[in-house]
């Protein structure tokens, strides 16, 4: 049994029973998030930082351990470029596609093992 206050184990065991439902299957893979599974990475202008200052951040660091300054003249231009759509050949989008299914499979016979566990458990 999960040590919890018992408002917030009522919202995990909510979301647990709710994702016995097929179309709501996804509430049990965040019943540990009380069944939120967004973005928890603050993207507020006011409150801590934003993705702008951390990605100035990451830039400046980069450069410098490359031995050079932002304002460097000889520094790269860090630009983003398009690369392509897709798959380079046929093989790579049939392994990407058997991962996929693989991770899928397995997913649900976890989900399906831990349920039975659940089951046995709350019945002892």
């Amino acid at each position: 049994m999960l040590e919890l206050p018992d408002h917030l184990h009522a919202i995990v065991e909510s979301a647990w029973r709710l994702g016995g439902d097929p179309e709501l299957s996804r509430l049990r893979r965040w019943a540990h998030a009380l069944a939120y599974g967004g973005h928890l990475m603050t993207k507020s202008r006011r409150y801590s930082t934003t993705f702008l200052k951390l990605r100035a951040a990451r830039q400046t660091w980069r450069l410098e351990e490359a031995g050079l300054t932002p304002r460097d003249e000889s520094a790269p231009k860090l630009r983003w470029s398009f690369e392509g759509v897709g798959y380079k050949c046929r093989i790579d989008a049939i392994l990407a596609a058997t991962a996929a299914e693989n991770r899928r499979m397995a997913r649900k016979v976890f989900y399906d093992a831990d349920v039975e566990f659940l089951d046995a458990k709350a019945l002892s």
